[in-house]
């Protein structure tokens, strides 16, 4: 007899747990410590284990039992680094000494729990017929882009040139194209450096102030193309198609940015496009809408 408010060692858990199993008021079957150290190494078969789990539901303090036992094995490597986890396949080995002690601590935490409550919510069957579930699949990697076609490789950027006639271009206005080379000779500087990104958020503010300037969207274009954003390329590159000066290279550019966002047909209308006009770029869209 344990003293009152005293807590009970671990040789009276365990006796009151063991004269539980044997209770002639409660003479069913009970998992034995064999059966709950075949089910920590995961030896149970099929039937067993369905037997286990109707007990578990019915009896609160078996529930208790395998709780501590799932406890157990789930810190195991935390007290013990070599201690077995379950078996993989059909040939391991297990530290049977680390087996008895688990069993031991199993029946003492399982008592001590009996002892604090016998109205536990029990496991459910699923807890303990199934087995642990796997770790959720990695979502799949991405595809890779597709390779875009030859013909579309990225150019060498362009020379910057302007019309002789910019004047005209922009209104006519000697005020208007001092006020457009000001703007446009700065904004030109990172691009002449190879500096693409930074050239396309400069003239991106030249556009929009003079947006009659074809060529201003075609130097914006470009820089999109080399700083590696072909989609942001396309429209710019659109825009600059009237320029005398860049509007032959801006529809080939154009269709060289539409295929390197994947949009394979759409670069062959404009292909087929540029084929069936005389300019400096046609034998090479022919070639290309040739090769598809």
């Amino acid at each position: 007899m344990t003293q009152p408010g005293r807590p009970p060692t671990d040789a009276e858990l365990q006796h009151r747990y063991r004269a539980l199993m044997r209770s002639e008021a409660d003479p069913g079957w009970h998992p034995s410590e064999n059966d709950w150290e075949r089910y920590a190494c995961d030896e149970l078969d099929a039937g067993d284990r369905a037997r286990l789990a109707d007990h578990v539901v019915a009896c609160a303090a078996c529930a208790e039992v395998f709780q501590a036992l799932g406890d157990v094995r789930a810190g195991a490597a935390a007290f013990d680094p070599g201690a077995p986890s379950v078996a993989t396949s059909a040939t391991r080995s297990i530290d049977w000494s680390w087996l008895a002690a688990a069993a031991a601590i199993v029946l003492v935490t399982g008592a001590t729990v009996w002892w604090r409550t016998a109205n536990a919510p029990p496991a459910t069957v699923a807890q303990v017929a199934a087995p642990d579930p796997a770790p959720p699949a990695s979502p799949p990697a991405p595809a890779p882009a597709a390779a875009p076609p030859a013909w579309a490789a990225l150019p060498v950027a362009p020379a910057v040139s302007l019309p002789a006639a910019l004047a005209l271009v922009v209104r006519g206005a000697s005020a208007d194209r001092d006020a457009f080379m000001a703007a446009f000779g700065p904004a030109i500087a990172p691009y002449r450096a190879g500096r693409y990104a930074d050239a396309a958020t400069a003239l991106e503010g030249v556009t929009q102030r003079f947006p009659q300037v074809s060529e201003a969207w075609f130097y914006l274009g470009v820089s999109h193309l080399l700083a590696g954003r072909p989609g942001d390329a396309v429209a710019p590159l659109r825009r600059a198609r009237g320029s005398e000066v860049v509007g032959a290279e801006a529809r080939w550019l154009e269709a060289v940015a539409t295929a390197r966002t994947g949009r394979l047909d759409d670069a062959a209308v404009a292909l087929q496009a540029i084929c069936a006009v005389p300019g400096p770029r046609r034998e090479q869209a022919c070639a290309a809408a040739g090769n598809r």
